[in-house]
């Protein structure tokens, strides 16, 4: 995956917030992470994106399992696309709309999406892929509740208007 940064207004705005989170709120100074973070955000905000699955266009799967079971069937660089997919979904969630897990029949819903996306980052920095290094999709994996941790603080930060100033 390239970075879909064309610089517009939402792109330059996710990417300095993502960069005043990382570095300032949680002293992580690690720009190809605040990249890939500030950039998934940016994914996630395209309507398109959400319409069509990793693997060829069809119409994207609803559930962690669907993808999980799609990804079995698939070899290589694909097969690391979906891990990663399913990592993505999992950290969204997880970071933007935690309390949306918590609610429900599924209380245990929010530590299935956490499990699910570690193990997913993790796979996915296991199959070589010329589109992300594998230690980054491993630091992911590894710091999946750092990242979702500063996801909610970016969260904050946007809906209060408050990047950049000092607290």
């Amino acid at each position: 995956m390239k970075p879909t940064r064309q610089g517009g207004i939402l792109c330059r705005y996710l990417s300095g917030l993502s960069e005043h989170v990382f570095q300032t709120c949680l002293g992580i100074a690690d720009p190809s992470l605040a990249d890939y973070i500030s950039d998934l955000l940016l994914r996630f905000t395209r309507v398109d994106q959400h319409q069509r699955s990793q693997s060829g266009g069809r119409a994207s799967l609803q559930t962690l399992e669907e993808l999980l079971t799609e990804a079995r069937q698939w070899e290589g660089q694909q097969r690391q696309r979906m891990h990663r997919q399913i990592g993505d979904v999992a950290l969204f969630w997880v970071g933007v709309f935690p309390e949306s897990l918590r609610r429900g029949r599924h209380q245990q819903e929010l530590d299935h999406y956490r499990d699910c996306g570690k193990h997913a980052y993790l796979a996915a920095s296991t199959i070589h892929s010329d589109d992300i290094p594998g230690e980054l999709l491993a630091r992911l994996g590894n710091d999946f509740d750092t990242c979702a941790s500063g996801i909610h603080q970016i969260r904050s930060h946007w809906k209060t208007g408050s990047a950049g100033q000092q607290r």
